[in-house]
């Protein structure tokens, strides 16, 4: 009945070995895995409002927005607009803060009598303009004229409108207020001298 092999040597130290063992361990560590490297954050979007004043001839007006490296972003063709003198308003998603080229075209050579804006946003917001184009003040253009524009707040144009976009038609109601520098008081003409005469006197004696 006696147990043999319960103790093969001794009973174990309580103290660490001062030689380490050499073998390598029946375990060893995975090897180190390379970091996973981050997405580079992407830009946000925004969205641009075209409003575009027709002329006469609307069928004659297309554009495109192209970004800047040519690609073409979105495009109307000709004869899309139909309304003659009306107002359209177009919405179009862009990256945040690049630069575009908003090209507007006439077909029959002869440009828009009417006027393009650009808005950062959703609504027509004077205080938003990015670009803008009217004959009476940027002057006449052929087949095709561009409006270079940034979609972000940087590309806002400032003091372009001191109040709001300027109409199309003079107003039916002249303002009736004083004017708030008013003329000065006239004053009396000074009245030049009387001219003075010399006159030589001989006398003869």
């Amino acid at each position: 009945g006696i147990l043999t092999n319960v103790f093969p040597t001794s009973a174990p130290t309580m103290t660490a070995s001062d030689t380490p063992s050499l073998l390598p361990s029946a375990s060893p560590s995975l090897e180190p895995t390379s970091p996973t490297a981050s997405p580079a954050p992407t830009k946000g979007e925004v969205t641009v409002l075209i409003e575009i004043k027709l002329d006469s001839y609307p069928g004659e007006t297309g554009w495109t927005i192209n970004d800047s490296e040519g690609n073409l972003i979105r495009s109307v063709d000709f004869y899309t607009y139909t309304t003659q003198w009306g107002t359209v308003y177009e919405k179009v998603t862009l990256d945040a803060d690049l630069d575009y080229t908003f090209k507007l075209k006439d077909r029959y050579g002869d440009g828009l009598s009417g006027r393009v804006v650009l808005y950062l946003g959703d609504e027509d917001d004077s205080n938003k303009i990015i670009g803008y184009y009217d004959k009476n003040q940027n002057g006449y253009f052929s087949y095709s004229r561009n409006i270079l524009f940034q979609a972000g707040e940087e590309g806002i144009l400032t003091n372009v409108f001191p109040t709001s976009v300027p109409t199309m038609t003079a107003s039916d109601t002249p303002s009736l207020l004083p004017s708030a520098s008013p003329s000065l008081e006239p004053t009396s003409p000074t009245a030049s001298p009387a001219p003075t005469m010399v006159v030589d006197v001989f006398v003869e004696i």
